[in-house]
């Protein structure tokens, strides 16, 4: 195998060629050990080596390997790393464009590539957040809006996998010192990105969708793609740790990874969470595709992140509360916060209000353990009827998974629905702890005795046998010993 040529100022299709052999020799199954390595220094050394851009943009065009592309691609982001400081801005923008629209055209139908080259575009976007010399906001915001809006379906699919790349990016560091981007540099590109980028794409998303999704026939094909998309870029969104920031810089990448445990975005992303349009698109969202498997887990996701929505995105504004104190409005509720958590809990009745699906029961656990643990107990009697609602629903699940909960875990040793269930128990509990409270607020009783004493009773039939309760007998089998 033929050494690589890094400086060579011409463009050699012949280093075309060895490209395509060497990957011919590495994804055969039959090739011979020598060959094997000597292809793999072969990759290594191109690796290494100072391509320019150019010089990888005509091997992209030049060759018919995804394996190929794929390197060049990875190759041409990390030289133009290497040397940002030394390339004048212009280069970089072209490159961010020949990606972008080659992800768009020629490479759509390649998953591989384009997928490959939409990270590409996320990392020169992060890369260039502070000085915008790939891509700046409003280069973002025109690009992205073009994808949403076009009438091609998929385009908008590319959309959302380009804002889902982009989100990717931005929530997770690799290390780079090679490249001359710092750890600190990842920190402040993530902060300003949560205060800016990220709300802007989320907003477009939401404001093409929403009409979309609610109104067309979702077992097309095609419709069904671009749900599943836009449900995975609200999902991935809504489950961002927003409160990473509030954290030591030395802790941050320890915890960059994990999902956050409330969803507490900042102050600005106010507009977005106070809409009573955007709590209602995901729960009518959720009632078209609860059946399809898939799209059921995402959309379940998203519900179970908004019920532990708390922080200042959930507070009037000044001007708000006097407006409240200087009128006399018909209004029951008192803030935004009793607002979103009454328009949640009548969301929850219209779906699960004639009990949920099978692959619903775990998520409408952790749905009722955050909202009645991350939210103050004043804002549910507001409800009014509707949480009277929400209480009988709650007991009459309890009460069916309490069954299938220990029965599982008794013969079959799965604990997860066991696991569910005490999210349900910890819930009620916040209930009867604030019972006296929740009587004084409600205008519509309550009756927590009888209710317990449900779930009391449907636990004690489960671990008691007959007459007493239903219990099946565990067979043991009896040993001999000689």
């Amino acid at each position: 195998m033929e050494g690589t040529a890094g400086n060579q100022p011409g463009f050699d299709p012949n280093h075309v060629t060895q490209m395509e052999e060497a990957e011919n020799i590495l994804m055969s199954p039959n090739s011979a050990y020598d060959a094997r390595k000597a292809a793999e220094e072969f990759f290594i050394n191109i690796r290494n080596g100072k391509f320019s851009p150019e010089y990888c943009r005509l091997v992209i065009e030049a060759t018919s390997s995804e394996f190929v592309t794929f390197e060049m691609v990875q190759l041409m982001v990390m030289n133009l790393f290497k040397q940002w400081s030394i390339f004048e801005p212009q280069v970089f923008q072209q490159c961010f464009k020949y990606l972008l629209e080659n992800a768009v055209h020629k490479f759509r139908a390649s998953k591989l590539i384009r997928t490959e080259m939409l990270r590409a575009c996320a990392k020169l976007l992060k890369r260039s957040i502070f000085d915008g010399k790939a891509c700046d906001a409003d280069m973002l915001d025109q690009t992205v809006h073009f994808l949403l809006t076009n009438e091609d379906p998929q385009l908008q699919a590319i959309a959302c996998e380009f804002i889902e790349a982009i989100a990717h990016e931005f929530a997770t560091s690799w290390r780079s010192s090679n490249l001359g981007i710092s750890f600190d540099f990842h920190v402040r590109a993530r902060h300003s990105f949560e205060s800016g980028g990220l709300q802007r794409l989320f907003e477009k998303c939401i404001r093409t969708f929403s009409e979309i999704l609610c109104t067309v026939d979702l077992s097309v094909p095609y419709h069904m793609s671009i749900c599943e998309n836009f449900l995975r870029v609200a999902d991935l969104v809504l489950s961002w740790n927003f409160e990473i920031r509030r954290f030591p810089v030395r802790i941050t990448f320890a915890n960059e990874a994990s999902p956050a445990a409330t969803l507490r975005p900042p102050e600005s992303w106010k507009a977005i969470f106070q809409s009573d349009e955007f709590l209602r698109l995901f729960f009518e969202l959720h009632k078209r595709v609860r059946h399809n498997e898939i799209l059921c887990i995402h959309s379940l996701n998203c519900l179970i992140q908004l019920s532990s929505l708390i922080g200042p995105v959930l507070t009037d504004s000044e001007s708000v509360v006097s407006q409240k104190l200087s009128t006399s409005s018909t209004s029951n509720f008192i803030n935004a916060h009793d607002r979103f958590v009454s328009n949640f809990i009548a969301g929850f009745i219209d779906i699960f209000g004639s009990g949920p699906l099978e692959g619903e029961i775990l998520g409408l656990c952790l749905i009722v353990y955050k909202l009645l643990t991350y939210h103050r107990i004043l804002s549910f009697p507001r409800a009014e009827m509707s949480f009277v609602t929400f209480v009988n629903i709650i007991v009459q699940c309890t009460e069916h998974l309490t069954t299938i909960a220990m029965r599982k875990a008794l013969e079959e040793d799965d604990h997860l629905y066991l696991e569910s269930l005490q999210s349900l128990y910890d819930g009620w509990w916040v209930m009867l702890r604030n019972s006296d409270i929740i009587r004084n607020a409600s205008r519509y009783p309550v009756n927590f005795d009888e209710s317990t004493l449900t779930i009391i009773s449907a636990f004690m039939r489960t671990v008691l046998s007959e007459p007493y309760g239903c219990r099946v007998k565990v067979l043991t089998i009896s040993c001999i010993f000689f």
